[in-house]
């Protein structure tokens, strides 16, 4: 799946990180996220990568009546040669997709997901103490 990405405008960066001492948790955010969109056909498309902002869902979604969504958690560190590392994404894959598979949703195939680390570069720290926390989740969208 061909994944479009959309840098953000240079004026609307985010500041830079902290040092790694004053991270925190879920207090920093990167520049981007990624979106894909789901047909009844059965097919994922429109897969994007753009500038961080508001999640617009419908006040008669699914998920609001039902609450059919899914959450997982995925951390991407920094190695020591700068590249990012997915901690355990096999692991959040399958999750998910036994996930989607209980609530009747549709599973997001397991060859795409490692597209999630693609992208503009997030802002990661180094240090062996800290990472980027990446916010998986699939909900039901439909009115």
């Amino acid at each position: 799946m061909e994944i479009k990405i959309t840098q953000v405008d240079e004026s609307k960066r985010r500041a830079s990180l902290p040092g790694d001492t004053q991270l925190g948790f879920g207090r920093y955010f990167t520049d981007h996220m990624f979106k894909v969109d789901y047909d009844p056909e059965g097919a994922w498309h429109d897969a994007r990568i753009e500038p961080y902002g508001p999640l617009n869902l419908d006040p008669a979604c699914i998920v609001f009546h039902y609450a059919q969504e899914i959450f997982e958690g995925l951390k991407a560190y920094r190695g020591v040669d700068g590249g990012i590392r997915l901690f355990r994404h096999m692991k959040n894959i399958e999750r998910m997709q036994r996930s989607a598979e209980r609530l009747c949703m549709p599973a997001f195939g397991s060859a795409s997901i490692p597209s999630w680390a693609c992208g503009p570069p997030p802002n990661t720290s180094s240090t062996s103490s800290s990472a980027l926390w990446v916010r998986t989740t699939l909900r039901a969208s439909t009115p």
